[in-house]
This record gives structure tokens, C-alpha cells and sequence, in this order.
């Protein structure tokens, strides 16, 4: 599935899901008199066991590798954006504990510098990884004093499927030279997309407004066992991501 369409589906499903929750309930009061009816509009209120939510957010990846800091490249995060749904659900009515999942689309990247040899031409990597991402969560939601907002620091994991990506190589010493080109992510010679991992932060939710802070640890090797860009000596064939992310989103 191309990035558009992903796009695409999500704004049909977040379409779908506001104009479900924004219809109002007409509720009959008595029979053989006078009917009386009460509105209730979801999304007036704060205070529901169970939720749809959409989200958007900023990514800012990071890539670990069994490396001494003395032949370590130079590595840094290339931006990405998420967006998606999540769903939560009321655990216990003893506790204000919340189970969340979802499906979330991710773009992760770093760019990798290496000059090992000083008269040969540095090498740099770019390299893009998109991922469809099943987040699970469980939510401590902490009331304040404050009305309609609320605290809810999390702790879960993560299960991801990479969907595409592309790491663009420049600066090789090729035979014809070459000064740049373009492969894909997920193939033997590189990464494997499967990735899963811990997933901890804290949410803020005012009404129906959500903002979080968060952080994932891939403890997945993503390196494939064909992985030829890294000879370094040092280096032990395992690869780990890691991503901090900042979002915000409606929940109904």
C-alpha cells in the first residue's frame, strides 16, 4: 500500500468515526403521554470507559549498533510523522486503568556518515523506513484538580511490519564512480521488517483533547544476516531501533 493511499484510508475511517460520534441520541421518555427526549452528544463527554481516538505526530528516530564508539559512524535522526487510530478500553471498575491499542502508521530514518579512511570519499546513508505499527498499552489515568484534565502515564510494547523505505547511498567509491543511488530497506542484503519492542511515555487528556510524550525501544534485531553496508570489526550484526515521539489527538 503506497503512502496516499494509507493516507487516504486513514481520513475515511477518522471521517467516519467523528460523524458516528458527533450524531445525537434521541431517547423517549414514557409511553401514552407526551414524548420527552433527551440529547446526548458523545462528544460532550469526558468521562467514557471506552474511546475511538485519532492521532498525528512527529517521530524522531534513533538507531543502535554494536559498535566501540572509536569506529561508531556519526548517525542522526531523520524526522518522520505517524498517524492513526486507537482504541481504549476501561480494564476494571475498582481502577482507572485503561487497555490501548490501535494501528498506527510510522516513518522512521537516520542518516549514517562514515569516513574510515581519510583519502577515500566519505559515505552517507540515508535510510527511510516505514512501518505499520500495533501499539499495546495499559494507561493509568490520574485525576487532578483541575476539571476535565487528567494524567495517564503508560507502559506497554509495540509490534511493527515494515510497509516500505529506501536508503539512498552517496558518495561511493564505485567502479564506474557512482554518486549516488537508491535501494530498498527491506531486502536480504539490509533489513528485516519485522520490529517489536517496550513502549513508555505520559498522556495528557483535557476533554476530548490528548497530547503525549513517548518513547519506543526496539528489541528486535532488524538486521538481516545478508547486511552488507556495515564491515566494521567490531561490529556484532545486531541492529535496534529506537524512536521519540510527541502527538496529539481527538478522542470520542
Amino acid at each position: 500500500m503506497s503512502k496516499k493511499h494509507l493516507l487516504a484510508t486513514l481520513f475515511v475511517a477518522f471521517t467516519a468515526v467523528f460523524t458516528a460520534s458527533a450524531q445525537v441520541q434521541t431517547i423517549s421518555v414514557g409511553k401514552g403521554r407526551d414524548y420527552a427526549s433527551q440529547s446526548y452528544n458523545r462528544w460532550r463527554t469526558y468521562d467514557r470507559r471506552n474511546y475511538v481516538g485519532v492521532r498525528v505526530g512527529l517521530d524522531i528516530p534513533q538507531m543502535f549498533m554494536g559498535l566501540l564508539a572509536a569506529e561508531a559512524p556519526n548517525r542522526h535522526a531523520l524526522p518522520g510523522f505517524s498517524t492513526g487510530l486507537v482504541f481504549g478500553f476501561t480494564v476494571s471498575n475498582d481502577l482507572p486503568l485503561i487497555l490501548e491499542t490501535g494501528l498506527m502508521y510510522m516513518g522512521k530514518g537516520v542518516v549514517i556518515e562514515e569516513n574510515r579512511d581519510m583519502t577515500a570519499p566519505q559515505q552517507k546513508m540515508k535510510i527511510r523506513m516505514h512501518y505499520v505499527e500495533l501499539p499495546l498499552v495499559f494507561k493509568y489515568r490520574i485525576d487532578t484538580n483541575l476539571d476535565d484534565f487528567n494524567l495517564q502515564p503508560f507502559f506497554g510494547g509495540f509490534f511493527a511490519i515494515g510497509a516500505g523505505g529506501s536508503t539512498k547511498y552517496f558518495g561511493l567509491d564505485t567502479t564506474p564512480p557512482l554518486e549516488r543511488h537508491k535501494e530498498s530497506t527491506f531486502r536480504h542484503e539490509g533489513f528485516q521488517k519485522f520490529d517489536a519492542g517496550l513502549k513508555l511515555g505520559c498522556g495528557m487528556a483535557y476533554q476530548n483533547f490528548y497530547f503525549e510524550l513517548g518513547y519506543e525501544l526496539g528489541l528486535v534485531n532488524v538486521a538481516n544476516d545478508d547486511l552488507v553496508d556495515f564491515d566494521y570489526n567490531e561490529f556484532d550484526d545486531h541492529i535496534r531501533t529506537g524512536n521519540f515521539s510527541v502527538s496529539v489527538g481527538l478522542n470520542f
